[in-house]
C-alpha cells in the first residue's frame, strides 16, 4: 500500500513541474538587430554576412577576433585547427 502512496505522490508531483512548466513560460520575443544583449563589442570586423531564406542574418567573424577571446586569460591564445582532407575521386575518368 505504501509504494501506491508513493507512486500517487510521483505522479502528483510531475503533473504539477508540467503545469509550472507550461503556464509559467516567458513569451519569446524578438531581439532588434540594433540591440546588443550578449555584451560583446559591436565594432568587431565581419567577414561574411549570412541571410538565411526566413529572414536570419549570421555575421562571421574571424575565429581568433570571437569575443571569447577578449577575455583577459585569452588575450593570445591561438586556436590550434587541424583539417583532415579526404581525396575523393568522384565524377573522374580514368
Amino acid at each position: 500500500i505504501s509504494t501506491m502512496k508513493e507512486n500517487t505522490y510521483v505522479s502528483v508531483t510531475i503533473l504539477l513541474a508540467c503545469l509550472i512548466l507550461a503556464l509559467g513560460g516567458k513569451e519569446v520575443k524578438c531581439i532588434r538587430r540594433d540591440k546588443n544583449t550578449s555584451g560583446a563589442p559591436l565594432n568587431q570586423k565581419v567577414n561574411t554576412t549570412i541571410v538565411v531564406d526566413r529572414g536570419d542574418v549570421y555575421d562571421c567573424i574571424d575565429v581568433n577576433l570571437q569575443p571569447a577571446f577578449s577575455h583577459p586569460l585569452l588575450k593570445h591564445h591561438k586556436i590550434q585547427e587541424q583539417f583532415q582532407y579526404c581525396a575523393t575521386t568522384e565524377g573522374s575518368t580514368s
